[in-house]
Formats: C-alpha cells, structure tokens, sequence
C-alpha cells in the first residue's frame, strides 16, 4: 500500500484508499482523468460539483450532454466512487460497480443534467475497449 500520492505528494492516512483526498488521482485505475480535470480548472471549475453549478459551463468544459450518450456505452468521467459508468438509457441514469469495503455491488448514478442532490457523474470520454478489472 502507498502511503504518498505519486502526482502531489500528498499523505495518505490508513486504510486501503487509492485515490488521493488531496488531489483525486487514483493511482489503481486505468482511466487517468488528469486531462479532463485539467480542461475544468482552465474554466474556473471544480471537478467537485458546488451546490449551485451550470451544468453548461462543465458542457462547455468538455462534459458530454446526456441527450449525446449511447445507450449501453460505457464512459470515462468522474463521480466520488468511480471513474467508469456504463449509460442506461431506459433507466435514465448511469451504473457503475460500487466498492464499499469488502463488498462490491452494482450502483446507479444520475447525470449532471439530473441533479437529485446525490453524488453524479460526470462522463469525458466514451471507452470503446473497457478495461475490467477484479
């Protein structure tokens, strides 16, 4: 286990945690989102969504508009718990895998455009080659 984040140098602090809480790079996961987060901050913008966001100034940003995702694609992008989602049209959300300590368990997750006042992902990038891993 890590006790340092490779990109800031930030300390981590127990547990099995691989994203930094300083920065948010996770060092375990394919998918490194640091191009995407760095298009936010050139716009003034937090990769944490504030209570009181422009969904069209992250559209503008790069995010892709829900009225633009594929059904059954899956999406390189951000929410606190996952970096890939899988869009489900019929089910007007995203779902993604979900580990909770030792249990992993499918999730699902609204889009930007539907904020439920609940975490929400942010997709970058369609994946066509999904790397899984266990």
């Amino acid at each position: 286990m890590k006790d340092k984040c490779d990109k800031c140098g930030q300390s981590f602090v127990g547990g099995s945690n691989t994203i930094c809480p300083n920065c948010r790079y996770d060092w375990a996961d394919p998918y490194d989102n640091d191009q995407f987060y760095q298009k936010l901050w050139d716009a003034g913008l937090d990769i944490n969504l504030p209570k009181d966001f422009d969904a069209n100034d992250y559209y503008n940003a790069g995010v892709i508009k829900k009225d633009d995702l594929i059904n059954g694609a899956y999406y390189q992008g951000n929410c606190r718990n996952s970096n890939v989602a899988m869009w489900n049209a019929k089910d007007n959300c995203f779902v993604y895998m979900r580990t909770k300590f030792t249990n992993v368990y499918k999730d699902k997750i609204n889009h930007i455009a539907d904020d439920n006042g609940f975490d929400l992902f942010m997709p970058f990038q369609k994946i066509d080659n999904v790397v899984l891993s266990s």
